[in-house]
Formats: structure tokens, C-alpha cells, sequence
């Protein structure tokens, strides 16, 4: 996953709430193992159709969290 600070940077803090569920995706590494593993057509394809799009993102991130009582649910991407 990396540091707590690049936890923190894609789902942010938590403070007062009650959080249920939360998960990360970094785009970066799935990118690069991808490319390592991926030869032939699988592999012109993935750089086709598939790498450009994945190119710009960095991160996704989604939390499940009570606030207040009120239930919420956050998602956010980050960019590279």
C-alpha cells in the first residue's frame, strides 16, 4: 500500500466518523504489473485500448462511514 501519508492523501481523514468499510485501488501498480506480465496481442491490446485510459489515474478510493448519524458513502480518484 505504501505510507500512511499516501493512505491519508486518497482517502483522507476519518476524524469524528464511523467508517464501515473502506477500500483502495492504486492504478499505478496494477498498470505495471500488468506490463510485465501481458505479452503478444494481450499485451497491443492492453496498450491499445486499455493503457491510455488507465494512463492519467492514480488512485480510487471508497468509504462506507456514519456521520452524525447520517449514513455516507465517499468515493474519490486521484490523478496522476
Amino acid at each position: 500500500m505504501g505510507s500512511a501519508a499516501d493512505y491519508q492523501t486518497v482517502l483522507g481523514s476519518a476524524r469524528s466518523d464511523t467508517t464501515s468499510a473502506q477500500f483502495v485501488v492504486r492504478f499505478g501498480q496494477i498498470r505495471a504489473t500488468l506490463e510485465k506480465l501481458l505479452t503478444g496481442k494481450a499485451k497491443a491490446a492492453f496498450d491499445a485500448r486499455i493503457a491510455p485510459d488507465l494512463g492519467p489515474l492514480q488512485d480510487l478510493s471508497a468509504r462506507s462511514f456514519v456521520r452524525d448519524g447520517v449514513p455516507h458513502f465517499e468515493v474519490r480518484i486521484t490523478f496522476a
